[in-house]
């Protein structure tokens, strides 16, 4: 989790937000609180003093999850305001923060049609996302159940291959009579539903 979002994916976004010709700075670091809520003042200047540049509430559990899942992660924070801290700026108010985030929602729209028609190129192989669960089992190999080999078998077959279609639901038999279902990695379901959205004409 050192470093929770894909440099790969990264590349796409920029590349998206840049044919939109949106203002933007790459790179950063993202303080997640409890929300919706406004921050008081002294929170507000804590903030800066850590030199966080943005503030959200959903980010860092979205990367925890995403990894835990092998999903390759990125984030686009689009700012609504200044939060209190700012002499030059008037006090937020929920109307303030509606009316940036209806203007950013169309930003947002055009950006995410770019990014289907150019993260394909810039799936990286080295990308930790790929493989971390190959190390994150406790269970000792000889103590895992022939179920448990099995999925980990089936989920390096499907990731080992982006073309992989095979059905999440489908079934397989080995030599024991039970029937597993076949394990797709969430990363290959969703290149795969990405391809099937309808490309912008």
């Amino acid at each position: 989790m050192a470093h929770p979002t894909s440099n790969g994916l990264m590349n796409a976004c920029e590349e998206a937000i840049k044919k939109e010709k949106i203002e933007y700075q790459r790179n950063g670091t993202y303080v997640v609180m409890e929300g919706p809520q406004f921050s008081t003042l002294a929170e507000s200047n804590l903030y800066r003093s850590w030199k966080a540049d943005v503030i959200g509430m959903t980010n860092m559990p979205e990367a925890k999850l995403a990894r835990e899942a092998e999903i390759r992660y990125a984030s686009v924070s689009m700012v609504t305001d200044y939060d209190c801290w700012h002499p030059d700026h008037e006090n937020v108010d929920v109307q303030q923060v509606i009316k940036v985030l209806l203007g950013n929602a169309a930003k947002a729209k055009n950006m995410i049609k770019n990014l289907i028609d150019n993260f394909e190129k810039h799936i990286d192989p080295k990308d930790p996302a790929n493989n971390c669960l190959d190390v994150a089992i406790i269970t000792a190999p000889e103590k895992r159940t022939q179920k448990t080999h099995y999925k980990m078998e089936r989920r390096r077959d499907t990731t080992s291959d982006e073309s992989d279609a095979t059905p999440y639901y489908s079934t397989a038999s080995d030599e024991s009579d039970e029937d597993y279902k076949t394990f797709v990695s969430p990363q290959a379901r969703f290149d795969q539903m990405m391809k099937m959205l309808i490309r912008p004409k």
